[in-house]
Formats: C-alpha cells, sequence, structure tokens
C-alpha cells in the first residue's frame, strides 16, 4: 500500500506544476499597502477590540509583551544577532533568534507605540541585512533569515528610516533572493523535493518577494515564478491524508511554513491558487492533534523529540477549513501548558535550538480564531490510523484527561526524510507517565559526518521493535497496516501490520498487533516465522524494573504498570544495555530495556506482551 501512494503521488505531482502553476500567475500590478502580510492595520484593530472580551487572546497578547522585554533586556545587554555558526554548518540559531525577536518587537511596538521595540527590531534587521552572507549553502539559514526580516520590514515599514529600508531591501536581495534564485534555476536540492526543506524555502521566498516586490519587480517576479512551481513537491507531503512522514517535529516546522506561505497569498493576492485544494491538507490538523498524547508529548517516531509544542498553524488550519475544534485544541494546549509565554529554556535534553522552535508564537494571537470559545475537540474520535508514506495507529482512552492511556503504533517506511530503522515500534502512556519510550532524536546524527545508522537511537536496537542477530532493519522496507479495528470486545481499538519486509533475510513473517483495551491495558502480539536466529523482543521505559520470571514491576512516583509475557518459546523478562558505542552520543543513562529472548521453534515465534496498569 505505502509502495502504491507513493507511486501514485509522484504521477500526480509530475502533473500539478505544470497544469496549475505555469506562468499563468504574476504579482499584482498594484501591491496592497504595507503591513500587508497576516499582522495587517485591520487585523491589528480586530485584536485590539477582541481582547477586551477573549481571555485566551488577552492573556497570549499579555505573553508576548513580557517576552518581548525579556528579548529587549537581552538585546541590550548582549547585542544583536551575530554571524556565527556554532556548529560548523549552520547560522539556524541566528536566524531563529532573529524571527522571535523582530516578530515581538514589532507585535508589541505596534501595540503600544512604545520606540525601544522598533528600534530594537530596525537595528537586528539592519545589522543581520549586513551580514557577509546568510549561509545559503544551508539554504534553509537563509530561507528562515529572510522570512524574518521580511515580516518586520512589513510590520514596521513606516517606522522604518528610508537608508535603513534600502540596507534591508539590499539584504533580502543579495543574501535571500538571489541565492535563492541560484537554487531555482538550476532545480538544485530542495527546489523538487518532497520534504520541510521545500516548505521552509520557498516560504522564506515568497516572503522576500511579497515584502520588496513593489520595489524589486524584476528579480521578485522570477523568484515568484520559480517558486510557484516548485511549492506543490513540498506539498505532496500531505497526500493522502495529512500525515508527515518526517514525525511531529518536522510537521511543526514544515507545516507552519506551508500556512505562513498560503495565508501571505490570502492578505496578498486575496487567493491561495488552490494550494488548499491538496488532497489531505485539510486533514493534517487531524494528524497533529492524534500523535500528541493527553499531557502534549509527541509519539515520536522518526527523527523527533518527546515533548510537542503548540503549533499557530493550528488556528490558520482551523480558519481556512472550519475547524473550531483545532482551536479549541490548541488553546487547550497553551492553557494547559502555560505557553502564553514564549519558551526561553532548553528543555530538550541535548537540543539547543529547542526554545526557538517557537520562534513563530507571536501567530498565536496574530492567527487567533475566536470560534475556539465553545468549540469542543473532545468529541474527536480516539483512534486515527494515519495513511500515507509513514504509516501510523494512535489510540487513546480519552481527551483532555491527564490520566488516560495512549498508544502510538508504527509501520510505514524506513526511506523517507528522517526516519529512523523503528518500523513496529510503540509508546505508551498513562497516569500522566510514558511507560513504553522512543528514546528521540540524538543531536549526534546531526552534527557528525557518516551515516545515521551508526547511532543507537536511530536503528531498531535503540527502538521498541525486533533485533535478530545483532542485525539492521532493511533500509528499504515499506510496510502498512492490514487491519484495524475500532471498539471491538472492550478494545478501545487494535491495529494489525504486516512487517515482514522490514526484517527481509532475517525472517519470513513478521505480524504484529498491538491493542489498547478501555481498562488503559496495551497489549503487544507477535507472530514470527523463518527467523534465522534468536529474536529479541525490546521496550524501551524510564521506569524502575524488578523482574520475576515472565513478570515485570515498572514504577514511577507512586504508579506502576505490570508487565507480563506469554510465549513458548520465552523463559523470561531480561534487561538490556542501551550504551551506546560512540561517546559522543547520547548516553540513554536514564532508560531501561526491558524485553525478552526467543528461541525459535523450527523457524516460530509467538510473543504476547501486556502492559497492565
Amino acid at each position: 500500500m505505502t509502495r502504491i501512494f507513493f507511486v501514485c503521488s509522484l504521477l500526480t505531482l509530475l502533473l500539478v506544476p505544470m497544469q496549475l502553476f505555469g506562468n499563468e500567475h504574476a504579482l499584482p500590478e498594484t501591491f496592497p499597502p504595507h503591513p500587508r502580510i497576516y499582522f495587517t492595520k485591520e487585523r491589528e484593530a480586530e485584536i485590539r477590540e477582541l481582547m477586551k472580551t477573549d481571555e485566551f487572546l488577552a492573556r497570549q497578547v499579555q505573553g508576548i509583551f513580557e517576552q518581548a522585554e525579556f528579548f529587549l533586556e537581552v538585546h541590550q545587554t548582549q547585542g544583536p544577532v551575530e554571524h556565527v555558526l556554532l556548529d560548523g554548518i549552520r547560522l539556524m540559531g541566528q536566524s531563529w533568534r532573529l524571527i522571535e525577536r523582530v516578530t515581538a518587537f514589532a507585535f508589541v511596538y505596534r501595540m503600544t507605540g512604545e520606540q525601544k521595540y522598533a528600534d530594537a527590531a530596525i537595528t537586528e534587521m539592519v545589522v543581520a541585512s549586513q551580514f557577509p552572507d546568510w549561509n545559503a549553502r544551508h539554504f534553509l539559514c537563509a530561507a528562515e533569515m529572510a522570512a524574518g526580516i521580511a515580516l518586520g520590514y512589513d510590520w514596521l515599514y513606516h517606522s522604518i528610516p528610508e537608508e535603513k529600508k534600502e540596507i534591508i531591501r539590499n539584504g533580502l536581495i543579495t543574501l535571500g533572493l538571489e541565492p535563492g534564485l541560484e537554487y531555482y534555476r538550476n532545480n538544485r536540492h530542495w527546489v523538487s523535493s518532497m520534504s520541510n526543506w521545500n516548505e521552509v524555502c520557498n516560504n522564506g521566498m515568497m516572503l522576500a518577494v511579497l515584502a520588496i516586490g513593489d520595489k524589486h519587480r524584476e528579480i521578485a517576479e522570477e523568484v515568484f515564478q520559480h517558486a510557484m512551481k516548485s511549492i506543490p513537491f513540498g506539498l505532496q507531503m500531505y497526500v493522502p491524508e495529512g500525515t508527515y512522514p518526517e514525525g511531529g517535529n518536522y510537521w511543526n516546522y514544515g507545516t507552519l511554513a506551508t500556512c505562513k506561505t498560503i495565508a501571505a497569498f490570502l492578505d496578498v493576492f486575496g487567493t491561495d491558487f488552490g494550494f488548499l485544494q491538496t488532497q489531505g491538507f485539510d486533514r493534517t490538523g487531524d494528524y497533529f492533534m492524534s500523535i500528541v498524547r493527553p499531557m502534549f508529548w509527541y509519539f515520536n517516531y522518526s527523527n523527533c523529540p518527546d515533548e510537542a509544542l503548540p503549533n499557530p498553524a493550528m488556528f490558520f488550519l482551523s480558519r481556512v477549513f472550519d475547524r473550531p475544534d483545532y482551536a479549541a485544541w490548541l488553546c487547550d494546549f497553551v492553557s494547559t501548558m502555560n505557553y502564553y509565554r514564549i519558551r526561553v529554556e532548553d528543555s530538550r535534553q541535548g537540543d539547543e535550538h529547542f526554545r526557538y522552535y517557537d520562534r513563530y508564537a507571536v501567530l498565536r494571537a496574530v492567527w487567533y480564531n475566536p470560534k475556539a470559545v465553545g468549540a469542543d475537540f473532545t468529541q474527536t474520535p480516539l483512534t486515527r490510523w494515519s495513511k500515507g508514506r509513514q504509516e501510523i495507529v494512535t489510540m487513546r482512552t480519552a481527551w483532555q484527561d491527564p490520566n488516560a492511556a495512549y498508544v502510538g503504533f508504527k509501520a510505514g517506511s524506513n526511506r523517507a526524510g528522517h526516519s529512523h530503522l523503528d518500523i513496529g515500534t510503540f509508546v505508551y502512556d498513562i497516569h500522566g507517565y510514558r511507560w513504553a519510550v522512543d528514546m528521540g532524536v540524538d543531536m549526534a546524527s546531526y552534527r557528525r559526518p557518516g551515516p545515521a545508522w551508526r547511532i543507537l537511537r536511530t536503528i531498531n536496537r535503540g527502538h521498541n521493535t525486533l533485533l535478530i542477530d545483532n542485525r539492521l532493519q532493511n533500509l528499504n522496507a515499506e510496510t502498512s497496516f492490514s487491519e484495524f479495528e475500532v471498539g471491538k470486545d472492550g478494545n478501545v481499538g487494535r491495529a494489525v501490520a504486516d512487517l515482514t519486509q522490514a526484517y527481509e533475510g532475517q525472517l519470513t513473517l513478521w505480524i504484529r498487533a498491538v491493542t489498547l483495551r478501555e481498562d488503559g491495558a496495551m497489549i503487544v502480539e507477535d507472530q514470527i516465522e523463518g527467523a534465522v536466529a534468536p529474536v529479541r523482543w525490546q521496550m524501551i521505559t524510564p521506569a524502575t524494573v524488578e523482574i520475576d520470571g515472565k513478570t515485570a514491576t515498572l514504577s514511577k512516583g507512586t504508579r506502576q504498570v505490570i508487565a507480563t509475557v506469554e510465549s513458548d518459546e520465552v523463559e523470561t523478562f531480561e534487561t538490556f544495555s542501551l550504551k551506546p558505542d560512540f561517546d559522543y552520543e547520547e548516553q540513554n543513562e536514564e532508560f531501561t530495556m526491558l524485553g525478552v529472548m526467543a528461541v525459535p521453534n523450527e523457524g516460530k515465534v509467538t510473543i504476547r506482551v501486556v502492559l497492565q496498569p
């Protein structure tokens, strides 16, 4: 199924740019007046009026004010952004720092009239616009810088002195649009890729075009035509049902960029050019909600950390697809986790850029949808089979209950962008804890040259799946679910996947079924045939583990989960080492791998593990 979907998507993709996005669209003869992108004068007036009676919006705006004050102090004591490639590869941290500062400063200046905020934003933009480059060889850096500066230029247009406008426009052209044109003209890398890169890079180019296109029409027009042909490639990420193949963290990144691009089109042109009709895009908000557990962690398959972020894209999607439940869910997320203020701490271990992932928090005020008031997201189905390049099943016992049980189960592909070798993996939450975890991203997989498959957290040995003879999963595996039942026999849901291809040459059949019971218990059942060596069944947990034969007691705080294994090929539970091969990897000392070694009987193994709270 996955392979058929992928081929069909490619065929569709080859047709879309030629049929819909050739030379039929052009920049407007007359651009709307500044500010014209998102935070228009009309939207500013709406926010001022609405926050008088809307508690959520008032608290969100107040949070932005507080963060702008914090950023201003940092700006004054530490100075503006600098041209520093912290890891020798990326300028991204500086690009993201500029975005969070400039958007917050510009928003607060517009809402209060306090000149110090406009002055700080203008200084940040002028300094960055005179950098020697925006690191166009890693074009995400340049695109992000262009996006932040374009918004600041637009939002503060009437407060920027003319000589500084010229400096900013020159930076957008020479450091952003001209390097971008080299990529477009030569069809390099992200231009025709189905990836978050395509979404983010095209967004940076489009925002620059729409900010200064009235002053520099020739280059703006050429970039616009190229970008209109490129954008459909990135949109194929959402076909057929909105499932994002790169995981939740990259959904945050790529989908926000696409929403920003379409929102800018609506503001400047009054049309989305048909992009909103992309198959699956109207359901991608359902996908995002489904992969976030009750206490707002991801089902973090692929290269994804566990802690989720309240993406303002959900407000935009709620508006354009008339889904007030999306907006109500995002409001609940923000209020429950107190995300009114932009994050300033790095709460993800080993990820120094965590705080910047929420760099567009201002858009939670600008795109806020008041239909959230009175909307009920708790009627959303408790289960979802998300189809696409990656196939994901999620199940929960309730929405808006911090103690609810939650299960995520992955089939899909080992070839999609940012994939780990994690086919068959699962997570399990109940009573506010995650008992079966994905350890998440190891930043060494970004920083160190060479294949990712040398890093423990990227391979099957570091996931809740199987290990046979210490061998990797098939790098080219494409798998799918064969059954999905909801609400039968006391089950919230039950999903069955044929995962055989993931262990090609190591077994001849692997069927895994995962069930979430209405009482919160989780059941994992494996049927294996043709195994060439003993099979290690494994599950990673942050809990304290006590083993008594085929029973294991998992403890966190005052809570316990009892694991039992039923299998004629297994003698007892064991724990296995999570120590990686290299010192520069995460050492995983906070986790324990619980598992069993199953000795095949004529190549066959049957394992049934129950996790009972």
